[in-house]
């Protein structure tokens, strides 16, 4: 029993001596030297990897891009950059882009669809009930777009779920920069209705990522001659920020063409087809 004492007690001492010698080096310049220069080498390796990983993602991306740009269409699209403070606007947020709409563009771009007779009546509709909305309110509004919630993205078995729940932000996923507490809420914003007031250069964007007005976007039309391809707003550096239209030889219905009822109807059928 002493023997044991003794040995835990020398196991004591020597924890001390083995501290207050660490607690020196720590303390002594070159020891702060030493550690100095690890961190930078440890940092200068870290960056280093993550520098070739981003350049592999950005040279795979560029190679991805050129065998698209074969079967592509460009067309240059000048936009405005200033956004008038006593002028009216309708916003719509995603996670890539913040677009405006001028109120006074949209009732002159909405006079003319609405006399079209191309259009279809739902979306004639749609635009009468929009300028209604405006007419009843005197500030902004503005629809923002959610990105699927993690639990509900889980379902998906996505690769990257871990860091795709870590950097969502409730409730819409993302950091907004829309001013939701001076302006009007919509229940939805159509897509057909934005794209084309955009393809047309009526529109402002800012650009997320540089926090910036662009002047310019492509409205790139892609068909691979199979039935499938798509239309896109692209910023400068062809980062997507919008989709237009998607091509499938799948048959799909024209949802913006069909009333309430109508697409009741089609999703009783579709639960009906599945439980054959």
């Amino acid at each position: 029993m002493q023997s044991y004492k003794k040995m835990e007690k020398q196991c004591k001492e020597y924890q001390k001596i083995c501290c207050n010698f660490v607690y020196k080096m720590y303390n002594s310049y070159k020891m702060k030297q030493t550690l100095y220069v690890l961190t930078v080498l440890i940092l200068m390796i870290s960056c280093a990897t993550a520098e070739s990983r981003l350049r592999k993602q950005e040279i795979s991306y560029k190679k991805t891009m050129e065998s698209i740009d074969k079967f592509s269409t460009y067309r240059t699209i000048n936009l405005d950059t200033i956004c008038n403070p006593n002028e009216r606007y309708i916003e719509f947020e995603s996670n890539k882009a913040l677009i405006l709409l001028n109120i006074k563009d949209f009732f002159d771009y909405a006079s003319k669809r609405s006399d079209d007779n191309s259009l279809c009546a739902p979306k004639k509709q749609y635009l009468q009930d929009l300028i209604d909305t405006i007419n009843n309110c005197s500030i902004n509004l503005y629809f923002i777009e959610k990105m699927t919630p993690p639990e509900e993205w889980k379902r998906f078995s996505p690769p990257n779920y871990k860091n795709y729940k870590k950097n969502f932000i409730y409730p819409y996923g993302y950091e907004i920069k829309t001013d939701t507490v001076n302006a009007k809420k919509l229940d939805a914003l159509e897509n057909w209705m934005i794209s084309e007031m955009c393809i047309n250069g009526k529109c402002l964007i800012v650009d997320k990522k540089s926090n910036r007005f662009v002047n310019k976007i492509y409205y790139v039309i892609t068909d691979f001659k199979n039935g499938h391809g798509g239309e896109d707003l692209l910023f400068e550096d062809k980062r997507l920020f919008f989709i237009v239209k998607i091509y499938t030889d799948i048959r799909w219905p024209d949802f913006d063409c069909m009333s309430k009822d109508e697409i009741q109807k089609w999703n009783e059928d579709v639960r009906a087809w599945r439980k054959k």
